[in-house]
């Protein structure tokens, strides 16, 4: 989640619901990437979700 995105109100405790759907969901903040991070910010959602995967395959 973005920090600064305003349309996401609350996501420091609703990401929680996820678990409806994976077994940890896992939160991570990306500063100043507004509601659209993947787009501003795809360097760090790429090296978050690299690092997220390794961390499955030691598992």
């Amino acid at each position: 989640m973005a920090s600064d995105d305003k349309l996401t109100t609350g996501y420091q405790t609703r990401y929680r619901e996820w678990e409806l759907y994976v077994q940890h969901p896992l939160l991570r903040d990306i500063e100043g990437g507004g509601h659209y991070f993947t787009r501003t910010r795809p360097d760090k959602v790429a090296e978050l979700i690299v690092a997220a995967a390794a961390r499955q395959e030691t598992r």
